[in-house]
């Protein structure tokens, strides 16, 4: 047991030169067992000690204050929260070294706001409940409308990339230990909180699926509630937030932008309604904190690794970010030119992007991004046989999927603004658009609400990209970016058609138009999480 006795006297009571005087003492442990000598004082400045006072009476009051301590201490161990004592703030460091025991924690009463249960489960609860208020078909915020957009934007769109990015922040874990950076916690302790976490979530996941039975957007599985592969995503986001948090903030602002993406690919893969999606990410976190929070009240501090030192601080303000991008965007390409019987509307683009700032003003990194872009098909002239069967036609949009690596600049202009450029260069994908026939309701039996006339395909190719931007430097851990940008691509177009007529759909002989150009210019706003 410690003890903290402070006596408070007045000393040198000589004629108008009154001094006070504050000493601490500590009780250690090896004091008390023995009853020898091992008193450790604690002097604050102040005027020399009058010696005029008598030991005995010193000694008295030193006694008087520890056994009210002790009084109190016995008091608040039965009723109440305990007494914790911590190191006078004047202590040398050579005495703070020699009562490093002592347990520092605020006996204040917290607010509800404050407790670690309200802070673990907040995110998760707006989370669900945003899922469950967009669990409906009409009214204000619905399933229904995002499902809409996603029709009309991004009709053709399909990857299995998702399969892979819900795992890969809890792979980042992994690897950093690899790498020789080790996490808050041992990789034993790590992960036995992940699993913990996720015995948690998957059956909870598991059980919602079975008895909901909601259907998918796209009719393939009556188990769409919630989104087990968002669940995974931010259950891995949260594990990495935990074991690596306290190093830097870019490390859980990237293991939730990679979740983040790994729900919109849900949704744009039309596997999945937003309200699965926000659902499933509320369970997933909210599991994966439940187990860490089991298993840290019962490891008793075993499996932590030391803390790093502090950081110095922003230093030389070289910026490391994560842009999370959206704009507006318009054709200049092959498909911008009204004279093609299906010609590019404005459409949209939306991104995200990470550097890395090795020196004071460039850095490296990449970006991820999508383009969508609806197709007019007004100059389209139908077949005598498809207009027969035909009430009407439509146009699914096409777009680009691109990832790209970048150097980046970022000149200053003052404490508030910055000067932004790079150039990127990658993989460029395109995403199928189709003619679609509306079905009159007389052939409708034999072909559906919908038949495709014609279906277009990009081809993977070579695209690139220029942007320059100004960034406006408002809050403390981000930014606003206002940019400009151009990115261009060409891809090989694989085109399938079908001759329609009220016999039936017969396929076409396949073509391949060459060296379409696809690209675009947009302008847009980007909101960047900083990390120095």
């Amino acid at each position: 047991m410690l003890l903290v006795a402070y006596d408070q006297c007045w000393r040198g009571m000589a004629k108008g030169e009154p001094s006070r005087e504050r000493v601490g003492y500590t009780l250690t442990p090896m004091a008390l067992a023995h009853r020898r000598p091992g008193i450790i004082r604690h002097k604050q400045r102040g005027p020399p000690m009058d010696q005029s006072m008598g030991a005995g009476s010193v000694r008295l009051r030193q006694l008087g204050a520890a056994l009210i301590l002790l009084g109190l201490g016995a008091a608040s161990s039965l009723k109440g929260p305990r007494l914790h004592l911590s190191a006078p703030a004047s202590a040398a460091p050579h005495e703070r070294t020699l009562i490093s025991g002592w347990v520092r924690q605020d006996t204040t009463k917290r607010s509800w706001t404050d407790s670690d249960a309200f802070r673990m489960s907040i995110a998760p609860a707006i989370l669900i409940g945003a899922g469950l208020l967009t669990f409906r078909d009409k009214a204000f915020l619905n399933r229904q409308d995002v499902r809409d957009f996603r029709q009309e934007h991004f009709a053709g769109f399909n990857t299995n990339f998702d399969d892979l990015t819900r795992f890969l922040p809890a792979l980042a874990v992994y690897g950093l230990n690899i790498g020789g950076v080790p996490g808050r916690h041992t990789v034993g302790r790590a992960t036995l909180s992940f699993a913990v976490g996720s015995a948690v979530y998957l059956p909870v996941v598991f059980l919602l699926k079975q008895t909901t039975n909601v259907l998918g957007p796209d009719g393939s599985s009556a188990t769409s509630f919630p989104s087990g592969h968002t669940a995974a995503a931010f259950s891995s986001a949260v594990f990495l937030e935990e074991e690596y948090g306290y190093r830097n903030r870019l490390y859980p602002v990237a293991g939730y932008t990679v979740a983040s993406i790994t729900g919109m690919l849900r949704i744009l893969n039309d596997r999945h309604w937003i309200s699965d999606v926000l659902v499933g990410a509320g369970i997933g976190m909210l599991g994966t904190r439940l187990g860490y929070a089991i298993v840290n009240h019962f490891a008793n501090g075993r499996g932590e690794n030391p803390l790093p030192p502090p950081r110095s601080g922003p230093g030389d303000r070289r910026l490391h970010f994560v842009d999370i991008k959206g704009g507006m965007a318009e054709l200049t390409g092959d498909l911008g030119s009204r004279e093609n019987g299906i010609f590019g509307e404005d459409g949209s683009q939306f991104g995200v992007e990470g550097t890395y700032f090795p020196w004071m003003h460039v850095g490296f990194g990449g970006e991820w991004s999508l383009s969508s872009f609806p197709l007019n098909a007004e100059n389209v002239v139908l077949p005598p046989g498809a207009s027969q069967v035909s009430d009407g036609v439509f146009v699914t949009p096409m777009g680009t999927q691109s990832m790209y690596l970048e150097p980046y600049v970022d000149i200053p202009l003052g404490r508030t603004f910055s000067l932004t450029g790079k150039l990127t260069a990658g993989w460029s994908s395109g995403a199928d658009a189709a003619v679609m026939l509306e079905i009159a309701p007389a052939f409708q039996d034999q072909f559906g609400s919908e038949t495709p006339l014609t279906v277009f395909t990009p081809q993977s190719g070579f695209g690139w990209a220029t942007r320059l931007g100004i960034r406006a430097h408002i809050f403390p851990h981000s930014s606003l970016l206002l940019f400009g940008e151009y990115n261009s691509s060409i891809h090989d177009i694989e085109v399938a058609a079908f001759d329609v007529s009220p016999t039936g759909s017969t396929p076409l002989p396949p073509r391949t138009i060459p060296g379409v150009d696809l690209s675009y210019a947009s302008v847009g706003l980007a909101l960047s999480i900083l990390a120095w």
